[in-house]
């Protein structure tokens, strides 16, 4: 009768996995450090995930987050790109084979198949881990972000509100909402969720960051120059600086920036001209640098809120339509 009990009352016995007393502290401070994001977070982050997989090589989650790690660490040219891109596939097919059912997992692999170009495969991961886990913040977040590439705003807005309902201490929720808003030029709404988000990471860093685009796009020249003064000099942020400098007047100062940002050999920079330029109004030669940096996601030029300054023109549509996207988009 006990044995009879047993099975129709409980089912099958909850599956359980021993975890390393000494890794899981490390991925709970590494997972901390990525989502808080301030300086040097990322790198410590990855080092802290290294020790885990050291201590113990069957934690998947340990291996999932390196995945992530190494993937940021080679787009940020800390480590060379291919080289961490193989890693982070390394890292991931690992986890896969010790938890295939954990939707982290699919959406982590969904991203290695993505930078292969094969997006139909990100895709079936993705749903793959709504379907295992339709709570799961990190798949509403990455379903929230493809809803993004789709142009599908208010999509956006309904998943990444429901992941900060299930993860409400994640500050990633909001302030990507945040990112989003900006993109398709609501201010208001943006600097709403990057306060949310603040209040829960605590990076000034990324408030101020977000702060000079909602100035800007409000009209706020001299605030978006204040909120740039928090912020370090060179690279990303010396392409803000030239835009906010040229708005209040400062053009020489900003001429000097933009030829700065044109002799960085980093590909990013030549979108950053193309920004400057959109910016100022001079759509002719924001389309010439355009030209240039077709290969660095269409993501990631045609949803920047400077570039989308060139919404009106009637050159647009052409160059959309130029780029190697994957899905619909809705002009």
């Amino acid at each position: 009768v006990v044995e009879q009990l047993k099975s129709s009352l409980l089912a099958d016995a909850p599956k359980s996995q021993r975890i390393d007393e000494k890794a899981y502290p490390l991925v709970l401070q590494a997972r901390y450090l990525w989502n808080r994001r301030a300086e040097g977070d990322e790198e410590e982050a990855l080092k802290l995930y290294l020790r885990a997989v050291e201590i113990d090589q069957s934690y998947a989650p340990a291996w999932t987050g390196l995945s992530v790690a190494y993937v940021v660490a080679a787009f940020k040219n800390r480590i060379e790109r291919e080289e961490g891109f193989r890693l982070a596939r390394e890292a991931i097919e690992k986890a896969s084979t010790l938890d295939p059912s954990s939707a982290e997992v699919r959406v982590r692999f969904g991203q290695a198949l993505a930078r292969e170009g094969n997006w139909p495969g990100m895709l079936e991961q993705y749903q793959i881990a709504l379907e295992q886990e339709p709570n799961s913040p990190l798949a509403l977040g990455v379903s929230a972000q493809q809803a993004g590439r789709e142009g599908r705003l208010d999509d956006v807005l309904t998943l990444y509100n429901a992941a900060a309902a299930v993860d409400p201490l994640g500050g990633i929720w909001p302030n990507n909402k945040a990112s989003w808003l900006i993109s398709f030029q609501r201010p208001d709404e943006a600097e709403a969720a990057l306060r949310q988000a603040f209040k829960i990471n605590g990076n000034r860093r990324i408030l101020q960051d977000g702060m000079v685009d909602i100035h800007f796009l409000r009209g706020e020249y001299e605030a978006a120059l204040a909120a740039l003064e928090e912020l370090p000099a060179g690279g990303y942020y010396d392409t803000k600086r030239a835009i906010v400098l040229f708005a209040n007047g400062r053009r020489e100062e900003s001429d000097e920036l933009l030829e700065q940002v044109k002799n960085d050999p980093a590909p990013q920079a030549k979108l950053g001209v193309a920004q400057i330029y959109a910016a100022r109004g001079n759509a002719d030669l924001a389309f010439e640098w355009l030209e240039k940096v077709k290969d660095i996601g269409p993501w990631n030029i045609v949803y920047d809120a400077y570039i989308r300054m060139l919404i009106d023109d009637p050159r647009w549509k052409s160059y959309v339509d130029s780029l190697d996207w994957p899905w619909d988009y809705e002009y």
